[in-house]
């Protein structure tokens, strides 16, 4: 089932895509099943997605996978590798089969043989042999801020117990992730300082005053005398 299209309708009416999937992607394990359009789509033909070997570092403001990190022999290094390859203030969003839900306490996997791995968002033991806690992986990801973890399980019909894969109709049976790459403040320091222009007169640029975290800056033009902080991506 193509699980990036049957998740759009809530998607929307939460505004997943305007928050997270603005300027351009990369949609790992997309198949024929690219989630936007400003994605681009990522699978067997282009390579190891666990490596992403030929991609540059820092290349695409949204980093996208939907159940294809169970599918990695190692989901830290392909964490990892997603995560390099995410420009600082942008999201890196996955989705994978919750442990319980879609495998059912079974392993290896009934439903798809090719499943290497299980995840479950915190559980201090898991009856998987080959299962992760997902709070334990995003804690491996450097410069991060978790938007949110999630069970997604629109359709699910927790009283069904026959041996039936649900999402083969309409129902989820995910985690969702979504996790920020924060910008560390040195680099808007080196980027904003002598660059940025004064908001109040657009002429001048602007300077770090002082040498505190808190991101002010001061009107280098000596004539409106603008002084203030900025709001940045990435950082509250």
């Amino acid at each position: 089932m193509n699980e990036s299209t049957k998740s759009r309708p809530r998607r929307e009416r939460e505004g997943f895509f305007d928050k997270y999937m603005k300027g351009d992607g990369i949609d790992i394990g997309s198949g024929t099943d690219v989630v936007v359009p400003n994605a681009r789509g990522w699978d067997l033909e282009d390579g190891d997605a666990q490596e992403l070997a030929t991609v540059a570092n820092e290349s695409f403001d949204f980093v996208y996978s939907s159940h294809c990190l169970e599918h990695m022999r190692d989901p830290v290094v392909a964490l990892l590798n997603w995560w390099r390859v995410l420009k600082p203030g942008g999201y890196l969003i996955f989705a994978i089969p919750d442990e319980d839900l879609y495998e059912h306490g079974i392993w290896p996997s009934v439903y798809n043989p090719d499943h290497k791995n299980t995840f479950t968002i915190d559980k201090d033991k898991t009856w998987s042999p080959v299962g992760y806690n997902v709070t334990s992986l995003l804690a491996k990801l450097p410069s991060r801020k978790v938007i949110y973890i999630r069970t997604t399980d629109d359709g699910y019909d927790y009283n069904r117990h026959d041996d039936y894969d649900q999402t083969l109709g309409s129902a989820e049976a995910a985690i969702e992730v979504v996790v920020q790459k924060i910008v560390p403040d040195f680099m808007w320091r080196t980027k904003l300082k002598g660059q940025a222009r004064c908001p109040q007169c657009g002429y001048g640029r602007l300077g770090l005053e002082g040498q505190t975290d808190d991101l002010t800056f001061a009107c280098l033009c000596n004539r409106c005398g603008w002084r203030g902080g900025l709001t940045v991506p990435g950082k509250k």
